[in-house]
């Protein structure tokens, strides 16, 4: 595999990385917005945004260490 292929690829890999987290985020606010809408309270919509983050960062980080 020549370095070029490789090289493409690592930046390939970076921006769909990069995409994947910055829509994540949106999402997030997005998902925030609508409980706080439907009537959740602040502290509920707070506990289950940082649950939902902890999850997703062990996942995130199970996955490397798996794969």
């Amino acid at each position: 595999m020549s370095k070029e292929i490789l090289n493409v690829d690592l930046r390939l890999l970076i921006l769909s990385m990069s995409l994947r987290r910055i829509i994540s985020g949106c999402l997030q606010v997005i998902r925030s917005l609508y409980l706080y809408i439907i009537g959740y309270d602040l502290m509920a919509i707070g506990l289950l945004s940082m649950v939902a983050a902890t999850v997703g960062a062990i996942m995130y980080n199970v996955s490397f260490v798996t794969f």
